[in-house]
């Protein structure tokens, strides 16, 4: 159990599993563990009870390629529609299309040719990279967050707030870091987009503007004390005050979460 306690310890509550020992097929050789595994553990969750016989060869080479196929089934999107759609379409997060037109996406950056995605491996969701916060370096699975807990604690956060203020949450060079992505664009936001474009889907922008965070007031003003000189931006200019306020904010704010609580940019926001 120490051993599936490492290897899943983001996906599944262990503690709640019991142990048991049912009846399985015999192994007489030592080239087909997969295939007994994966069928003694498809078996169990059905609830079907096996024998304890003997498998000869040509029943192992069907089994074997029946976990083949849905080992391939269900790692190989079944066709382009399955990933049409962000799930952070669905709570306007997106990074890459303004979903506020019912039955409608529109493209904030439409001269972008190739949109990487990265799949859920709970619920199978998918997101974009850039709205999963997914880094192609990262190993292991990818969860989007719906194994969480509800309601959430944000134990992490609040706990290094209390102890050590904002400034212990991020640091001044990150936020250094953070314009710098979002002026280059190595960092997808809608919300930059929104403050590059004031022109653009006023919709959006009071539902993003809108959305609460898990810091209280007093918090906040303090996010936006040490977010504002850090930066030293011409402050007489109302877009730099915008700026700061409904992007640099929020932005720091998914970044935070994103490290301390080990969130996708999906579920922190």
């Amino acid at each position: 159990m120490d051993i599936l306690s490492l290897a899943f310890q983001n996906i599944w509550r262990l503690k709640e599993w019991s142990i048991s020992y049912p009846d399985q097929w015999r192994q007489k050789d030592g080239v087909n563990c997969g295939v007994f595994v994966c069928t003694a553990a498809e078996l169990d969750i059905k609830g079907t009870d096996m024998t304890n016989e003997p498998l000869n060869q040509v029943q192992l080479g069907h089994l074997r390629m029946y976990h083949a196929a849905c080992l391939i089934a269900d790692s190989v999107p079944k066709g382009k529609k399955v990933r049409e759609s962000c799930m952070a379409e669905a709570i306007h997060a997106c990074n890459y299309y303004d979903s506020t037109r019912k039955g409608q996406s529109r493209p904030l950056y439409p001269h972008v040719q190739k949109e990487d995605w990265v799949k859920c491996e709970t619920c199978n969701g998918w997101l974009h990279k850039d709205c999963a916060c997914y880094e192609p370096s990262q190993s292991g699975i990818f969860t989007c967050g719906c194994d969480l807990p509800e309601p959430y604690a944000f134990t992490s956060t609040l706990t290094s707030l209390r102890d050590k203020g904002v400034e212990g949450l991020i640091s001044k060079e990150r936020i250094k870091e953070l314009k710098e992505m979002l002026d280059s664009g190595e960092r997808k936001s809608n919300r930059m987009f929104l403050w590059q474009n004031p022109g653009g889907n006023r919709a959006l922008k009071t539902i993003l503007n809108g959305k609460p965070t898990c810091f209280n007031e007093k918090h906040m003003n303090d996010l936006i004390d040490l977010i504002k000189p850090t930066l030293s931006l011409d402050y007489s200019l109302f877009s730099n005050i915008d700026f700061v306020i409904d992007v640099m904010v929020p932005e720091a704010t998914i970044d935070i979460l994103v490290r301390f609580e080990g969130f996708s940019r999906f579920y922190a926001e």
